[in-house]
């Protein structure tokens, strides 16, 4: 992660957050400060890795078993339809 000043006296940040193989970031900024803290937003925001969520491993599962076991109601309830247009209104108006 470099932080240089630019001729144009603006100062250009280069990082790549996910090492030299991840993407590279690159954005310019009017003061040092300004860049810094981009910095190291940028290094926190990879750390933490908010895009894989909040889910554990054991958490999928149950929430796996609840929607089936309510599908298997429904389906029983319905007297277990072969086709999706056996799934008719009435039937559903009916739950």
């Amino acid at each position: 992660m470099a932080i240089s000043k630019q001729p144009s006296g603006k100062w250009l940040l280069q990082c790549f957050p996910n090492d030299r193989d991840g993407k590279r970031i690159r954005e310019q900024f009017t003061t040092k400060g300004e860049a810094l803290a981009y910095e190291r937003y940028i290094k926190d925001e990879s750390e933490n890795k908010p895009w894989l969520g909040e889910n554990k491993i054991k958490e999928p599962r149950p929430i796996w078993l609840i929607s089936n076991f309510v599908r298997m109601a429904l389906l029983s309830k319905w007297g277990n339809p072969k086709k999706c247009h056996d799934l008719r209104l009435k039937k559903w108006e009916n739950y």
